[in-house]
């Protein structure tokens, strides 16, 4: 075959179509509250850094391992206030981070949760969102502004504060969910590039 037929023959060939076994090699599986979902209803979905899927719902949080849920609700986790979970976050350390309609937030780490509420730092207990910024500060979006975690220690941020509106609905950006490593607020109103230095 002369030499100059090969780049034409080669770009015909990458035209074919494939068969359909190698179009079609995935499969769906649906889970649901007969899988072992404490609720249909799912708000948010995360797997973190040792391969568990969390599943955030509005009667309760699950831990899927690939073969089973197991389910955490305030009945047998009190430090989960709330069972509609709202936002799931990860930090760098592996520390799982739960937000909830109206009871704050709870930190899961080796095998132990926490709670953190307006008395511990949140602008609120009605946590609407969370990022983790590229250099580890936890943002959290509640519906009295937005406060940050920052190398342990809390600080909110306001409209006293001068952030333009309290209901923070999504933190986002671009890339990986920051804007020059500064997290991106939205709310109703406004969208907010905010500082993460801390204030």
């Amino acid at each position: 075959m002369p030499r100059w037929l090969l780049p034409l023959w080669l770009a015909l060939v990458s035209f074919l179509p494939l068969p359909a076994a190698q179009v079609f090699q995935y499969t769906a599986r649906v889970w649901h509250t007969d899988s072992g979902l404490p609720h249909n209803t799912v708000r948010a979905v995360l797997q973190t850094q040792d391969g568990y899927l969390w599943v955030g719902t509005q009667k309760g949080l699950a831990r899927f391992d690939g073969v089973r849920f197991t389910v955490f609700v305030p009945e047998s986790t009190p430090q989960i206030q709330s069972a509609f979970i709202t936002a799931l976050a990860e930090s760098p350390d592996g520390t799982l981070w739960i937000g909830t309609q109206d009871g704050g937030l709870t930190a899961y780490k080796e095998g132990q949760f926490q709670l953190i509420n307006w008395k511990s730092g949140l602008a609120s207990d009605a946590v609407r969102c969370l990022l983790v910024s590229r250099d580890g500060t936890l943002w959290v979006g509640t519906t009295n502004g937005s406060s940050r975690r920052i190398n342990g220690a809390w600080s909110r941020l306001a409209t006293e504060n001068g952030q333009k509106a309290n209901t923070i609905e999504t933190l986002t950006g671009l890339g990986c969910h920051v804007l020059a490593d500064k997290p991106l607020v939205s709310s109703f109103e406004h969208l907010d590039q905010v500082e993460s230095a801390a204030a």
